[in-house]
């Protein structure tokens, strides 16, 4: 690795994951006139002058002191990669009885 073929240019996912949201609430404590205090939400600014409340991913979302509100959940480990109800779930169970 590194002599034929390049480098990461990630090697640490998570770490550049909270760096790059880091990076968004800065830049978003910098515009608290375009943050809703009541949610944390985006607000955009229409032509007529009126502000609307937008939807903004959690993680984003900061309160009127610039303060994070929700926290980025932890992940944990692949149980095995079978989704949701494992073997037999809801696609199999949809399938039976059609011909």
């Amino acid at each position: 690795m590194g002599e034929t073929y390049p480098e990461r240019i990630v090697t640490n996912l998570r770490k550049e994951r909270a760096l790059s949201i880091e990076s968004t609430l800065e830049v978003r404590r910098k515009a608290q006139n375009f943050n809703d205090p009541s949610n944390g939400c985006d607000m955009v600014g229409l032509p007529n002058g009126e502000k609307v409340v937008v939807y903004t991913t959690r993680e984003y979302r900061i309160d009127q002191f610039g303060t994070a509100v929700f926290a980025p959940k932890k992940t944990k480990p692949s149980a095995g990669g079978r989704g949701r109800g494992g073997r037999g779930g809801r696609g199999q169970r949809g399938r039976q009885g059609q011909s």
